[in-house]
């Protein structure tokens, strides 16, 4: 058996020894007690008996204000609508340049007219003088052109023969006068 030494002292176990730490200031974060100051627990807060009718109202999802029960939960969501960056791009080009053609400047005044009224067109409509009258022009021209094809009389096609009256009302077709 080997030789043990008799130890001097017993060694203090490390929660019992004294670390050295920082000083607290008054200043800094301390957590405080659960208990608040006027004697209240904070995680036992009651609601007041006027308010339990608030608090425990059946309140359903087809309550809730801009729900439409019609949708199908396997509906596509909706997508934004409107012209794409590329759109605004090239319209915005088409309104710098002075010798635009006809249909560059048609797809400009499209794209205008339907932005007319949202920030990005107020923001480009107000950098000058000159690209709001251009703007203007460039939807001008588009309502224009729109109203000349609507304008346009479309030709139906006429039969050249007239097809004669039946004198009895059950051989009457009404296919042979549409």
């Amino acid at each position: 058996m080997p030789e043990t030494k008799p130890q001097t002292a017993t060694p203090a176990p490390n929660a019992a020894t004294e670390i050295r730490s920082e000083e607290v200031d008054e200043k800094d974060v301390i957590f405080a007690d659960e208990a608040q100051e006027d004697g209240t627990d904070a995680h036992r807060r009651r609601i007041p008996d006027e308010e339990l009718d608030e608090v425990f109202t059946d309140r359903r999802v087809s309550d809730i204000a801009g729900y439409d029960g019609d949708e199908e939960p396997d509906a596509e969501p909706d997508t934004a609508e409107g012209f794409t960056f590329e759109d605004i791009d090239l319209a915005v080009r088409t309104a710098k340049k002075a010798d635009a053609t006809g249909d560059e400047r048609r797809h400009a005044g499209m794209v205008f007219c339907e932005m007319k009224g949202n920030e990005l067109f107020a923001l480009i409509e107000r950098s000058s003088e000159a690209t709001r009258r251009r703007l203007d022009e460039l939807m001008d021209y588009y309502l224009d052109s729109v109203t000349v094809v609507q304008a346009a009389p479309v030709r139906a096609t006429v039969r050249k023969e007239v097809p004669a009256v039946p004198d009895n009302f059950e051989d009457f077709n009404i296919r042979d006068y549409v």
